[in-house]
């Protein structure tokens, strides 16, 4: 289908060259189409991001079982898990996610609303995938759902621009792991 195969190509581009730098000739060249062939599949650029954002999400809900929004806090922590464990073969999706988010802190990126939203979403799943376990006695003593989701969360972030930078320093599944069973008394 030519709309993934755009979407690949995108993707690729935009985690190489950052968004801003990635034009939509580069990408319609990468494509082999012109640049209104291209833009008779993605009207723009930013429409181009928002499509290869929801495909990254789309990737990502697929290394969870079950509806993402009634899972328990258990079953969310080992999805997490292993998505983070599937990224350490997907390094493409793992430079876009790390390039573009970089990017849209600044609040005229085309992305920076979706970032926020999908930082408070991400945080939320966290805190309450903590919060089950916290009311289950299985959250360490002295930690907060929300302290431990924050902390959760950049560890994650940090690991994958450790593993881009030195591919070599570990997995970042088991960063992952070793994190969640010093903060619950559950083995991950």
């Amino acid at each position: 289908q030519i709309d993934d195969g755009i979407l690949d190509e995108a993707a690729a581009l935009f985690a190489r060259q950052g968004f801003a730098k990635t034009s939509v000739q580069d990408i319609a060249n990468a494509v082999g189409l012109s640049k209104a062939g291209l833009l008779h599949h993605f009207s723009n650029k930013h429409l181009l991001l928002s499509e290869v954002l929801s495909m990254r999400d789309d990737l990502s809900a697929q290394h969870f079982e079950g509806d993402l929004e009634t899972i328990s806090g258990l079953e969310f922590l080992r999805g997490y898990v292993r998505l983070i464990d599937a990224n350490s073969s997907a390094r493409g999706l793992v430079e876009l996610y790390c390039v573009v988010s970089a990017e849209a802190t600044a609040s005229d990126h085309p992305a920076h609303d979706y970032f926020v939203g999908r930082y408070e979403y991400v945080l939320g799943k966290l805190e309450s995938a903590f919060a089950d376990l916290q009311a289950d006695g299985q959250l360490r003593p002295g930690l907060t759902p929300r302290d431990a989701a924050s902390a959760l969360a950049a560890l994650t972030d940090g690991m994958q621009l450790q593993w881009l930078l030195l591919p070599d320093s570990g997995g970042m599944g088991d960063s992952v792991r070793r994190f969640l069973n010093a903060v619950t008394t559950l083995t991950f």
